[in-house]
C-alpha cells in the first residue's frame, strides 16, 4: 500500500516539476525575444465611413522615441487592402518630438500631393491625431507642420 502512495506522490512531483520547468522556460523565452511594443493603428476604411484597425508590434530602437517610430510606421500606410493611406506614398516626418505633453510633427511636402476627390488634409491630420492620442495618452495636444509651415485645424474634436 505504501508503494502505491509513493508512486502516486512521485507522479504529482514529476508533473509539478515538468510544469514549473515549462513555465520558467517560456518566461525566459518571452523576455529574451521581447523586442518592442504592440500598437493599434487606425486607418479610414474604403468600405464604410468608419475605421479599420491593425495591431502591429514595433521594435525598440536605441536613441529613437517610441512615438517617432510609431508615426513613421503610421505614415507607411496600412497592410490591409480595406484601408486608405493617411497621406500619399513618400510622405515622411521631418521631425517628430514630444515636449511638455505637446507633440510637434513636421510632415514632408508629399503630404500635399493627394489630388483625389476625397482628399482632405484636415481629415488626414485627424486620423493621425486619433492614432497618437489612442496609443500615447500622455500627449495632450499635437502641433502639425508641413515643410515647416504651421497647420491649424479649425475643429479639434
Amino acid at each position: 500500500m505504501s508503494f502505491i502512495k509513493l508512486i502516486k506522490s512521485d507522479r504529482k512531483f514529476f508533473l509539478f516539476t515538468v510544469l514549473a520547468f515549462l513555465f520558467v522556460f517560456s518566461f525566459i523565452f518571452f523576455v529574451v525575444n521581447y523586442r518592442g511594443a504592440r500598437y493599434h493603428f487606425y486607418f479610414e476604411s474604403t468600405d464604410t465611413d468608419g475605421y479599420e484597425m491593425e495591431v502591429r508590434q514595433l521594435p525598440s530602437v536605441k536613441g529613437r522615441d517610441k512615438i517617432e517610430l510609431f508615426t513613421e510606421e503610421l505614415l507607411l500606410g496600412p497592410s490591409i487592402q480595406r484601408a486608405k493611406r493617411v497621406f500619399p506614398v513618400g510622405t515622411h516626418a521631418l521631425f517628430c518630438f514630444e515636449q511638455n505633453k505637446i507633440l510637434y510633427l513636421n510632415l514632408s511636402k508629399e503630404a500635399l500631393y493627394d489630388f483625389s476627390d476625397s482628399a482632405s488634409i484636415a481629415r488626414n491630420l485627424k486620423v493621425i491625431e486619433k492614432n497618437i492620442k489612442t496609443n500615447f495618452p500622455a500627449v495632450r495636444e499635437i502641433e502639425f507642420f508641413i515643410e515647416g509651415n504651421s497647420i491649424k485645424l479649425e475643429d479639434k474634436n
